[in-house]
């Protein structure tokens, strides 16, 4: 039987103690619209000839194809392979790296996520396998959390963990800290040389690394083909088809917010233009950022504002310096997700900073744990994080127009943490400080790390969780109309 809430926050152990920048971006409403082609985001790498920096490369290109889209610029910021921010850095997190996210706060929010997923397990009646993913696992902190979870409420068993990583120095870090969580816990990894994932065959554990969840999402069809094929012919094998379950829990905790948007901005005489990097006309070795004189081909095929703003109410409120981000590969990294929850009855828990609208100006780039100014975001290409806030309306509507799945929310970090039950592992965990020459530094520690996670003024309001479920398989606390509507 899995425990409640309740009882198995009560159970955990030990914590863990970290920082985390505030965030805040005002923004206005708008409405979504659903891309239907996605081939609009070409994020081809361009090698270049020279040698030297990101910035160089940019350059190189922009001078051979005129001025770049700000997609493209974040994306060659974050994922270029010779001098991209995530496939080249080997210390993004904590101390000596550039920011710091929930789950390095504390051991609390991790360990939160863990019990959520331990909960919903209890919507499956005839439990067969279940997958775990991950986009983005960072160090894999987040999953640790969730493996000490599952251990301590004894469910670790017949699990898959896809986790989806571009770098292959986090990839490495990753495995690292599995296998060091697992072993103190006398849990025993072994690696496949063949294809590089580690398994456990008792415990039927193993954890696989992917570039893509759309490789996760066409194995499951495929799968789910062949069972269907060989269904047809046998009766009994049919039964357990039908009968066994094999859900997908997939979590995406800051991940959309690294992908890359495209900027758009109101003119009252010449509509919208796109926000564009170009080479400083002043110096050659410099960029900035400028608009295009007239609406380009992103203007028409992604923003579509006949479409968006298809009122005189809505035209009506556009003033001159209006901004509005796109992220077409958002909407196509979220129809995997939906369709992956819908073929395989499961959910989704999708974890970011910011709001239900899209009207925004928010791409920020942050080193050394401080926000950078535009000029020296452009200097820095490639040498820090780039983010963008997250259009959970946009996602939202995706979810509801897969078929087979459905979205709630989203709700604040807060109200998610504290629902679940956060408050009284807090103070489990103080109650389990055994340090009797430190003890008050401690708990206060778990306090603040508390706050920082909960409180609105911190992070409490301005991350949101959202929630994708399966229409066969409904809610799963505490996403239920009373809270989410």
């Amino acid at each position: 039987m899995v425990k409640a809430p309740s009882a198995v926050l009560c159970n955990l152990q030990s914590f863990r103690i970290s920082n985390h920048p505030k965030i805040r971006i005002d923004t206005r409403l708008s409405q979504p619209v659903i891309l239907t082609n996605h081939e609009t985001t070409n994020f081809d790498i361009i090698e270049t000839t020279k040698t030297g920096n990101l910035r160089v490369k940019l350059i190189e290109e922009i001078n051979r194809n005129g001025p770049m889209a700000m997609a493209r610029f974040m994306h060659l910021c974050l994922a270029d392979p010779q001098y991209g921010y995530y496939t080249t850095k080997s210390n993004i997190f904590n101390k000596g790296g550039d920011f710091t996210t929930s789950p390095e706060i504390s051991q609390m929010f991790g360990e939160i996520i863990g019990v959520w997923l331990v909960s919903s397990l209890q919507k499956y009646k005839n439990l067969d396998h279940f997958n775990y993913v991950e986009l983005g696992p960072g160090k894999g902190t987040l999953l640790c959390d969730i493996l000490r979870t599952f251990v301590q409420t004894q469910v670790l068993s017949n699990m898959t963990f896809h986790l989806v990583e571009i770098s292959e120095k986090l990839q490495e870090i990753q495995m690292d800290n599995i296998m060091e969580t697992l072993k103190n816990k006398q849990i025993f990894m072994s690696q496949d040389l063949k294809t590089g994932e580690l398994y456990e065959s008792k415990l039927n554990l193993r954890f696989k690394w992917v570039k893509d969840i759309e490789d996760i999402k066409n194995e499951e069809m495929q799968r789910l083909k062949k069972l269907s094929d060989k269904a047809k012919t046998n009766k009994l094998l049919m039964n357990r088809v039908i009968t066994k379950e094999n859900p997908f829990s997939i979590i995406a905790h800051e991940l959309f917010d690294a992908i890359p948007v495209y900027q758009f901005i109101y003119d009252e005489m010449r509509g919208w233009l796109e926000k564009l990097v170009d080479i400083d006309p002043k110096d050659p070795n410099e960029l900035i950022i400028t608009e295009s004189n007239t609406p380009t081909e992103h203007v028409k095929k992604l923003l579509q504002p006949e479409k968006r703003f298809n009122s005189k109410e809505m035209n009506d409120k556009l003033k001159t310096g209006d901004m509005i981000e796109i992220s077409p590969h958002s909407q196509k990294i979220m129809t995997d997700i939906s369709e992956l929850v819908s073929i395989s009855r499961g959910n989704a828990l999708i974890i970011d900073y910011g709001e239900e609208q899209a009207l925004t100006n928010s791409i920020r780039a942050i080193k050394d744990h401080k926000y950078l100014s535009e000029p020296e975001m452009l200097r820095n290409a490639g040498k820090a994080d780039i983010s963008a806030y997250v259009d959970f309306n946009a996602l939202k509507h995706v979810a509801i127009n897969t078929i087979g799945s459905f979205a709630k929310g989203p709700i604040s970090q807060c109200a998610f943490l504290e629902l679940m039950g956060m408050n009284i592992r807090k103070e489990v965990l103080k109650n389990s400080v055994k340090n009797k020459m430190d003890k008050k530094r401690l708990m206060q520690q778990i306090d603040t790390d508390y706050d920082r996670l909960t409180h609105p003024d911190q992070m409490g309001d301005i991350y949101k969780f959202m929630f994708v479920g399966s229409d066969m398989i409904g809610n799963i606390y505490p996403f239920i109309d009373e809270y989410t509507e």
